[in-house]
């Protein structure tokens, strides 16, 4: 045996005679891979092509992580042999890219792949590397599509992964020095789905089939694996700006689902360490180690949601970005109902992380694509992040047809009301105008015929009109929106959403007294007058809802009704009297009810209990309220 091998063979004289063949052959399929000849494997008939090494050393650590992990020698041996290998190969492939082959790079990409999801916080500064290494390729126009795509589905696994991504972005991306390796990733797959290479505008019909296909295969299977199929390719002839794009998609959902489930896990901690220090004081007390670190519950809690909060932070606007890109241009329900989930599902991550400009941006996005494009409004870029101005949102409609992507849209608008109102804040802004126009597309559409040209119409907003069963399903949603939703929220969250009613109702007052057309009487029951009062209405409606809290509401009550009953224009003045007088006489009923109730001996208790279950009580209601 040669030098080398003796040296081994005095290191590894602790280790039994299968653990040090183990060993001795790991390194001898690490030369080959590199085309160096082997040590320990000798008296081979034949030549081992580097990709079959390659290969093997692959198979090996994702078979067997915990013999890897476990024992000191073979710690040493990933980082002595297989790391150097895996730099190696990547730095070659990025160096060379024109003589580069498919099967060695294929291979060089799932051997880091590997690497990555079992072993990166065993070998942080060559993990380190090998992202940047990737970021690198992927963000480089010049790389060839096929080894940007081999970079996309490394990504895909390590974007499935949440665990691993916050072990990333810590150790990569947190501090002000750091490569910024898990950002990089991020911002590149966006730059090639916007990228004229790929062109996504043009080509959205041939990459919906591939995304679908791929989004179907992820959702069959338990965990995300590499992509064998590759291996069958000979060349990478077969990957194609479309495929690379459709693969690029499927990144970026992976990855929101991903933070989506951190932000949920986070939230989850921060509850239970409340409830233990409620309970005395334990959630202070109990301590766990994070990083070599002793900390509390509630320490660690706090910690855990201020990481997920920086992770958004640092990525949310290239998500988004890609997320709009893709809903504006998918046509079928199947991938439009996938982009929308997303969207849906990191609007409620962001609202319950306490972060508002990335909440309000998914919003604004979402309530775009709620709405069919106004007569005026040409086609904005998808990525652009955009809401009809206040002034415009009084115009004649251009027509009152819903396209299904529109309703789509507006469904998963209505599942954010339902479950995250609560969280909304002041982005109930943007919810209700979206409602108010709704509202105003059915009642038009009761009274106006259908157009010649709705198959036109359709086929340019993405689908096919919505049917009036549709139409009925929203109308009923947007009814119990303001009866079922109101009552579960507690007294701040129902501020901020009669205040968002109070300044939608005071800017189509501002418009109708201004306007040519002519408000019909009260009771007249002119479509006019719904569509000119829908935040007016529906604000005495929700406080009709929530009579129990109306001493914490009278202010909002009065800052909005009293001066429209004191306006200038008579035919609104009449309107806001109407109003004020119906609030005032249900809150007096109301109080004489609780006041006979308290006074009968076994009676009332179903009238005192009457506060909904989700909402902090208001306080009690006097007789002179």
């Amino acid at each position: 045996p040669s030098a080398a091998a003796a040296s081994a063979a005095r290191d590894l004289s602790r280790l039994s005679v299968a653990a040090r063949c183990a060993y001795l052959a790991v390194v001898d399929l690490c030369d080959l891979a590199s085309g160096e000849p082997a040590q320990w494997l000798t008296g081979l008939s034949s030549p081992v092509p580097t990709v079959f090494a390659l290969e093997v050393v692959q198979r090996t650590l994702a078979s067997h992580a915990t013999l890897f992990l476990g024992q000191p020698d073979f710690r040493h041996l990933l980082h002595e042999h297989v790391c150097p290998l895996a730099l190696k190969c990547m730095q070659h492939t990025v160096q060379h890219q024109a003589v580069t082959d498919w099967e060695h790079a294929l291979r060089a990409c799932h051997l880091t792949a590997t690497l990555l999801l079992s072993y990166a916080r065993a070998v942080r500064t060559e993990a380190e590397i090998l992202l940047v290494t990737l970021g690198k390729m992927l963000e480089a126009e010049g790389t060839p599509i096929w080894q940007r795509a081999l970079v996309l589905e490394t990504f895909r696994l390590l974007s499935s992964d949440a665990p691993l991504l916050t072990a990333i972005f810590t150790a990569y991306d947190l501090s002000p020095s750091s490569s910024n390796a898990l950002a990089t990733l991020v911002g590149a797959t966006t730059k090639l789905l916007t990228s004229p290479q790929v062109d996504f505008l043009a080509h959205a019909e041939f990459i919906e089939p591939l995304f679908l296909r791929l989004s179907r295969s992820a959702s069959n299977s338990k965990a995300a694996t590499f992509n064998t199929a590759l291996y069958s390719e000979a060349d990478g002839s077969h990957v194609t700006n479309d495929y690379a794009a459709a693969l690029a998609i499927e990144c970026v959902l992976s990855f929101v689902h991903s933070v989506v489930a951190l932000s949920e896990r986070a939230a989850a901690h921060g509850t239970a360490s409340g409830e233990e220090a409620a309970k005395g004081g334990g959630a202070e007390r109990a301590k766990i180690v994070i990083g070599g670190v002793h900390l509390s519950m509630s320490e660690a809690a706090r910690g855990e949601m201020q990481l997920v909060r920086s992770l958004v932070s640092t990525c949310w606007v290239p998500l988004c970005t890609s997320l709009a890109l893709a809903t504006a241009r998918f046509s079928s329900d199947e991938a439009v109902q996938a982009t929308l989930k997303a969207f849906q599902a990191f609007t409620h991550a962001c609202g319950r992380l306490s972060m508002q400009q990335p909440r309000d941006a998914l919003l604004a996005a979402l309530c775009r694509y709620a709405l069919p494009p106004r007569a005026r409004q040409e086609l904005q870029e998808a990525s652009a992040l955009s809401f009809a101005p206040p002034d415009a949102a009084y115009e004649p409609l251009p027509h009152t047809s819903l396209s299904a992507k529109n309703v789509l849209a507006l469904k998963a608008l209505f599942n954010i009301a339902h479950c995250m109102g609560s969280l909304l804040g002041s982005s109930w802004n943007l919810v209700l105008q979206t409602f108010e126009q709704l509202d105003r597309i059915i009642l038009s559409s009761k009274l106006t015929a259908a157009s010649p040209q709705s198959a036109e119409r359709a086929a340019a907003l993405g689908g096919a009109d919505a049917a009036t069963q549709e139409l009925g399903l929203l109308h009923t949603a947007l009814s119990n929106l303001f009866a079922s939703v109101t009552v579960e929220l507690d007294d701040e969250a129902l501020g901020h959403f009669l205040t968002a009613l109070s300044t939608q109702c005071f800017a189509s007052l501002a418009h109708e007294a201004t306007s040519k057309e002519k408000l019909a009487a009260p009771g007249s029951g002119a479509g006019g007058t719904a569509q000119r009062l829908f935040a007016l209405t529906r604000f005495v409606e929700t406080v009709l809802c929530n009579l129990h809290r109306a001493p914490a509401l009278w202010p909002l009550v009065t800052q909005l009704l009293l001066p429209v009953a004191n306006h200038k224009v008579p035919r609104i003045r009449v309107v806001g009297i109407e109003s004020l007088s119906k609030v005032v006489l249900s809150v007096l009923q109301y109080g004489m009810a609780q006041r006979d109730g308290d006074a009968a001996p076994h009676g009332g208790e179903a009238a005192a209990d009457a506060p909904a279950a989700g909402g902090r009580r208001g306080r009690p209601l006097s007789a002179g309220a």
